[in-house]
């Protein structure tokens, strides 16, 4: 059995009247539009371009590097070396996806190897978003040390393999992110940076994190869009 209750959260001059509610199961349908829409637990999960070879340095590190499964067979990329006694990081932006689920996180994976064992390694994942009309700075000193709705995950590993493949995982809440504004404003900015605070008394790893790849997912909630007669649509 399901209970649904419904709550009225300011003052109503008479009583409400509730002409129509439709609950739907994990299923999906095709509107009006011709746009699929996906409801409960049913959703297409689609990817962020993020990884390895459009990761960017915000502070002329980390450096490049080359990854290896054989003699013959590796993988070259930028920005992909994070080294100890300093923080590395690499970041992007974009916009919110118009069909990006708001309401469940964004999920960020990245896998890496470490040449050295012994001690911790801090990873920190930073994200946050912005619209018009928010203050961006060019320089570190012009800006805030935390923008207002910047969120922080911190995760500290133990090294206890050397070359080998370890993957980890966090989730990126956007609840009041915007995919679809309107009267033609563009949606939220999304902001995301993942590094390794080498400078923290917590990274006690002496040796250096290569970046095999990263790789960023989002749920949606529908599929296609819908042109207008000038052939426009929503972003």
């Amino acid at each position: 059995m399901y209970w649904i209750r419904i709550r009225i959260t300011s003052v109503a001059s008479q009583t409400p009247l509730l002409d129509r509610l439709k609950v739907h199961s994990n299923t999906h349908k095709i509107n009006e539009s011709g746009i699929t829409e996906y409801f409960g637990n049913t959703r297409p999960i689609q990817r962020i371009d993020w990884d390895v070879n459009t990761a960017k340095s915000t502070n002329e590190t980390p450096s490049d590097g080359t990854t290896y499964i054989s003699k013959s067979l590796s993988v070259g990329s930028s920005n992909t070396i994070f080294g100890p006694y300093k923080i590395s990081r690499t970041s992007v932006n974009y916009y919110v996806p118009t069909n990006m689920d708001t309401s469940i996180p964004v999920k960020l994976i990245w896998s890496w190897m470490n040449n050295q064992t012994g001690g911790f390694v801090r990873w920190v994942v930073r994200h946050a978003y912005t619209n018009d009309g928010d203050s961006i700075g060019e320089t570190p000193p012009s800006v805030p040390e935390q923008s207002n709705n910047e969120q922080i995950q911190v995760l500290t590993q133990s090294i206890s393999l050397t070359n080998k493949q370890q993957t980890n995982i966090a989730y990126l809440a956007f609840p009041n992110a915007t995919a679809r504004p309107e009267n033609g404003k563009a949606p939220s900015l999304l902001w995301i940076s993942l590094e390794r605070d080498g400078i923290d008394p917590g990274d006690t790893n002496e040796g250096s994190v290569y970046m095999i790849n990263i790789n960023m997912r989002y749920a949606a909630w529908r599929t296609g869009e819908f042109l207008d007669m000038y052939g426009n649509y929503q972003q």
